[in-house]
């Protein structure tokens, strides 16, 4: 393909991984380097920029920074030409695809797709591009169910299958869990406070951001957030699968499990930040809505618990056994 200026085309490529094994075979890397090469040895070509997406799905383009990026700068005019190895690669959403290939042919940037031999802006490009993508499509559902029956056959055996949360760290190969210092200190906080039945949500919010302006994380502390760790049995050392799950239509789309799906509770998983006495308190104090109100307002059953000091004993007893 040859500029009509006889000027270079200023061409970018798109690359994406969405698995772990992805990562670790060094695929995004492999891709970039091809396409630079690819790029650097063709005179009618000058290179734009190399645009990609590490752990991302391309059922949607939410979260999808390195896509969003290439097609600004097309609008932008900045870009004559979009390279992607595969259809796949680019999305896995037919509407979604169909959208971003029409808009930039509105714009006079062919996308060509290497594997399938696909140049966007032929006669039969569009045509081709919507079989393939229907194919891709129904791929990514596909692949979607496998996964989730390996999930749940792994949750069923005891070994849950999903990212540690806040406070943990997978171990260096293993899917083991292991606490993160830092972040286990901002748990430990959160619910020593809870626990008193004493600070409102907002109150322990103001102190967890505290923290994180001193030490100058730039992290955000928010109630959903907070009221979500507060409730999260892995502080305890146990596990709950399947809190939520995703429904695939033309995106993906995130429920709280409300008995769509199983459910197990594994105990003792992994190590505990907190002790049981203490995550059975919080959720009494919450329960009992004295992390939303004042001290004036506070009713006969929720002074009768804030005097009632025997989770501090049961704590003690945990840690002394």
């Amino acid at each position: 393909m040859i500029s009509k200026s006889n000027k270079p085309l200023r061409t970018a490529a798109y690359c994406r991984v969405s698995t772990d094994q992805e990562l670790q075979e060094n695929s995004y890397e492999t891709q970039q380097a091809y396409f630079r090469s690819r790029i650097a040895s063709d005179p009618a070509k000058s290179l734009a920029g190399i645009y990609g997406d590490k752990g991302k799905t391309g059922r949607s383009l939410h979260g999808r920074t390195g896509l969003q990026a290439l097609l600004h700068d097309c609008e932008a005019g900045l870009i004559d030409l979009v390279l992607v190895k595969s259809l796949s690669r680019f999305s896995r959403n037919l509407p979604d695809c169909l959208t971003m290939v029409r808009k930039l042919k509105e714009l006079g940037i062919p996308v060509i797709f290497e594997k399938e031999g696909i140049n966007t802006m032929e006669g039969s490009g569009e045509l081709l591009l919507s079989i393939m993508a229907a194919i891709a499509q129904e791929e990514s559902r596909s692949i979607g169910e496998n996964l989730r029956w390996a999930i749940m056959q792994s949750n069923a055996k005891g070994e849950p299958f999903f990212h540690p949360s806040y406070g943990f760290r997978r171990k260096k190969d293993s899917r083991a869990w292991e606490i993160f210092p830092m972040e286990a200190q901002r748990v430990r906080r959160a619910f020593s406070l809870a626990a008193t039945g004493r600070w409102t949500y907002q109150e322990i919010l103001a102190e967890l951001n505290r923290i994180e302006q001193s030490q100058k994380t730039g992290d955000v502390w928010r109630k959903k957030r907070l009221a979500y760790l507060l409730t999260n049995v892995v502080y305890m050392g146990d596990c709950l699968t399947n809190r939520t799950y995703h429904v695939y239509t033309d995106k993906m789309i995130v429920r709280p499990n409300r008995g769509e799906r199983d459910q197990y509770y594994i105990e003792d998983h992994h190590p505990a930040i907190i002790r049981r006495a203490m995550f059975e308190r919080v959720q009494q104090v919450m329960k009992s809505g004295l992390l939303h109100s004042s001290y004036k307002r506070r009713n006969a059953a929720q002074l009768a618990l804030l005097a009632d000091e025997r989770w501090q004993l049961e704590q003690r007893e945990e840690e002394d056994a």
